[in-house]
């Protein structure tokens, strides 16, 4: 986000615009979702990255230590391999 509070424009952008020590696993979260869901869309969705399937959306929430899995497409693999 830039200073004026603008949406990032995809989520690499949002990525890069969290902190530093989250980057890493989000990154490697990222990448789990586009390996889980090749054919999902990427967007950005209530101001969080976001991925959409068979018309039901997947948040990718990562701050501190919170992760959070809303949505249902993805959410199993998603935990498994993230922990």
């Amino acid at each position: 986000m830039d200073a004026k509070g603008a949406a990032p424009a995809s989520i690499g952008d949002w990525i890069g615009a969290q902190a530093r020590a989250m980057q890493p696993i989000q990154r490697r979260i990222h990448a789990t979702l586009r390996e889980e869901a090749p054919h999902a869309q990427e967007t950005i969705s209530n101001r969080l990255p976001a991925f959409m399937q068979g018309g039901a959306p997947f948040f990718l929430a990562v701050f501190g230590k919170h992760r959070q899995r809303v949505g249902e497409n993805g959410s199993k693999a998603l935990g498994r391999r993230t922990r």
